[in-house]
């Protein structure tokens, strides 16, 4: 009977060490901490997509008008607008369109410009996908926006369309666009007031009708190759 007894206070002890001994169960890495929540993200806030792999504007043209420049592909071309005003290149008012190696006429540039929105009485809900700084010293300080807008007229709101625009404008003016018809200018000089603007060509470039580009298809187009290259393009401008 004494060899039993002398097991049965051993056994205890034993399991004692095993139950210290044992793992410890661990949380899984991909599992969120229980005091924290998950980040949420502004559905209206896309980030676009980086430029492909090996891309460089280095080897990019440049283009002047005025002392006011910016780059742009190689295989694009700047062509004059043969609907606009006089083919003096003297003129300030001269338009622009900037042409994709595909032939697209995705966006315009003038010096300087003369349009007004007398007669656009249609209502525009605006949505802002993407806002960023011209590094370049302006004279008045400029930013890149891209936004996704539905256009309605007045007693017809069955009949929408629903658009993309880029385009550079002053910082100030960038902020107070509402629901009514707004020019997209920027000051890159003093009394010049200067549009850079994307076209309905640039919708289609990227594979979307022009007319109905929604939230969706918008976050799409932001994701495309000729976005970038036109962001570029506008983030590109400088005065001298």
């Amino acid at each position: 009977m004494k060899p039993v007894r002398r097991w049965l206070a051993v056994i205890p002890a034993l399991m004692l060490l095993i139950s210290c001994s044992s793992p410890q169960a661990e949380p899984s890495p991909n599992e969120p901490s229980p005091t924290r929540s998950a980040p949420t993200i502004d559905p209206t806030s896309t980030s676009p997509s980086m430029p492909p792999d090996g891309a460089d504007t280095a080897n990019w043209k440049s283009f002047e008008s005025f002392n006011i420049s910016f780059k742009y592909p190689p295989n694009w071309v700047i062509r004059a607008d043969d609907d606009g005003p006089s083919a003096d290149p003297k003129n300030p008012y001269r338009q622009w369109e900037i042409v994709t190696d595909r032939g697209f006429a995705i966006a315009t540039f003038e010096a300087n410009s003369a349009k007004d929105t007398d007669g656009d009485t249609d209502h525009y809900a605006r949505t802002r996908l993407e806002t960023r700084e011209v590094a370049a010293d302006l004279h008045t300080p400029a930013v890149f926006v891209a936004e996704q807008y539905v256009k309605t007229e007045p007693g017809n709101a069955a009949d929408e369309e629903k658009k993309i625009v880029l385009f550079l404008s002053t910082a100030d003016r960038a902020q107070q666009r509402g629901s009514g018809p707004e020019l997209s200018y920027f000051m890159p000089r003093a009394d010049y007031y200067s549009i850079l603007e994307s076209t309905e060509d640039f919708a289609q470039a990227a594979g979307f009708d022009d007319d109905s580009v929604d939230l969706a298809a918008a976050r799409e187009i932001m994701q495309s190759e000729v976005y970038w290259q036109l962001r570029e393009i506008m983030l590109s401008v400088t005065s001298r």
